[in-house]
């Protein structure tokens, strides 16, 4: 009994006073196996925590002899669901299977991945992609999430060389997020950048050229000629004006 009181003391205090997070015992039997509900609490580049103190994500997952067993679930701290998945193999690397679901802040999912045995199956993955984006583009046509769902679609067909279907859908993405955030943004950098890129893949120079100064104005301006950013696309204009014989353009480039 005092047992069961302490805990729930310490539930209480915990979500109280550290960002309403949840508390669990975690509990391990005396074969050191884990059994019951977890918590894992990371900081903001997903390291993994001692406290729920500067947590910026949290993690349930549920054990029986020390195997994850069920769905598990990662949380933003204010108790927003960041990814679910149907079930995890192992842990240790993370090992998956079924559905992983990653959520945007405002709850709406925007990334997928389906994994059979932990090899994750790309052309589900594409299709349950393309399933949202079409339920997407019905009901929320000019919504960030469509456009990061887009932009997620679009490196699939990326590292596959389906150059066409990401030039679609980085496009989307593009478009979106220059009415949304305007032409300063760096969300609407990065899509210029990787819309740039499938072009330069493409040989369309002039296409790629006028999408990489764009990002390049940008990533000088908020994150500074030193930025790996500023550097990647520079690199990919070098590219383009030592291919096309822009000895001028290059010149004024190089440094």
């Amino acid at each position: 009994m005092k047992t069961i009181l302490l805990c729930v003391l310490l539930y209480a205090y915990t979500t109280c006073n550290s960002q309403s997070l949840p508390f669990k015992p975690n509990m391990i039997d005396s074969n050191g196996l884990k059994h019951g509900e977890w918590i894992y609490y990371y900081d903001n580049d997903w390291n993994t925590l001692n406290d729920s103190i500067n947590v910026s994500f949290y993690r349930l997952t549920n054990y029986k002899d020390s195997k994850p067993i069920g769905k598990v679930t990662d949380y933003y701290s204010d108790g927003g669901i960041q990814m679910q998945a149907d079930s995890m193999i192992q842990e240790n690397p993370d090992t998956y299977h079924g559905n992983l679901f990653f959520y945007s802040k405002l709850g709406r999912i925007h990334s997928v991945e389906f994994y059979n045995n932990g090899v994750m199956d790309t052309i589900k993955t594409i299709q349950i992609f393309e399933s949202l984006i079409e339920k997407y583009q019905k009901e929320i046509p000019t919504d960030l999430d469509l456009a990061q769902t887009a932009n997620d679609l679009a490196y699939l067909y990326r590292v596959q060389g389906n150059y066409g279907l990401a030039e679609k859908y980085y496009e989307i993405a593009k478009n979106i997020r220059e009415n949304r955030l305007g032409k300063s943004n760096l969300l609407y950098a990065h899509s210029c950048a990787k819309l740039g890129w499938v072009y330069l893949k493409q040989s369309r120079h002039l296409d790629a050229e006028s999408l990489f100064l764009n990002s390049l104005r940008i990533y000088e301006n908020q994150l500074g000629k030193s930025s790996d950013r500023y550097r990647d696309v520079r690199d990919h204009l070098i590219t383009i004006y030592k291919e096309t014989n822009q000895d001028i353009k290059l010149k004024d480039l190089q440094y």
